[in-house]
C-alpha cells in the first residue's frame, strides 16, 4: 500500500538577524514540517523559505543561515495508516481522532468508563497494543504496554511489524 500521508521532517536552522542599531542576534529555528519533497536539500530550502521573511521585514536582515539538521520523523498519521487502529466504542470520545482507550488502576467501580476501556486493551493481543507516552513536552506512541509516562493506550488491528518494535512515532 503506498503511504499518503505528506512525510514530515524535524528541521533545524541557525542563522544570524540583524536590526540596524542594535547587536546582531544568533536565531536557531526548529519545527515540524511537512513536504512532499524526499531530498534533504529540498524540504531544508523551503523550510528556510517557509519563514525567512518574518526576519526579513523592512530594515532587517539575515545571514550565515546554517542548516543543522533535517530529520525525517514518523508521525501519528503515519501510524494510523500503517496499522489501522481500533475505534473505541466504549467511549464516544474524540479524543485522536476516537482511537485512544484510557486506563484505570482497577478502581472496582463497574460502571467506570476507564476501568472498562482498560480491561478492553488488556485483552488484546500484545502485539496489537500501543502506548503513547510523554517526553517532556512532546508525545510519542510505541509499541507494547508501558506503564512509566503512559498518556493512554491505542490498539491497532495489526500486529506490530519486527522493524517497528523500537520505532518511536510522533505525535504533533
Amino acid at each position: 500500500m503506498e503511504n499518503t500521508t505528506t512525510p514530515t521532517y524535524l528541521c533545524n536552522v541557525e542563522f544570524d538577524w540583524h536590526y540596524p542599531g542594535q547587536p546582531e542576534s544568533t536565531v536557531v529555528y526548529e519545527r515540524y514540517f511537512e513536504s512532499d519533497s524526499a531530498d534533504t536539500d529540498d524540504v531544508a530550502k523551503e523550510f528556510i523559505e517557509s519563514f525567512i521573511k518574518n526576519y526579513q521585514i523592512g530594515v532587517c536582515t539575515t545571514s550565515n543561515i546554517k542548516v543543522i539538521e533535517v530529520k525525517r520523523v514518523l508521525t501519528f498519521d503515519d501510524w494510523v495508516e500503517k496499522y489501522n487502529p481500533v475505534k473505541n466504542k466504549i467511549s464516544e470520545s474524540n479524543s485522536f481522532e476516537g482511537y485512544a482507550f484510557d486506563y484505570c488502576n482497577d478502581c472496582g467501580d463497574t460502571d467506570c468508563i476507564s476501568c472498562m476501556e482498560w480491561s478492553f486493551v488488556k485483552n488484546q493481543a500484545p502485539d496489537t497494543v500501543w502506548t503513547m507516552v510523554a517526553e517532556g513536552d512532546d508525545f510519542a506512541l510505541i509499541s507494547g504496554f508501558h506503564w512509566v509516562n503512559r498518556h493512554c493506550y491505542f490498539v491497532s488491528s495489526k500486529p506490530v511489524e519486527k522493524e517497528d518494535l523500537s520505532t518511536v512515532y510522533t505525535v504533533i
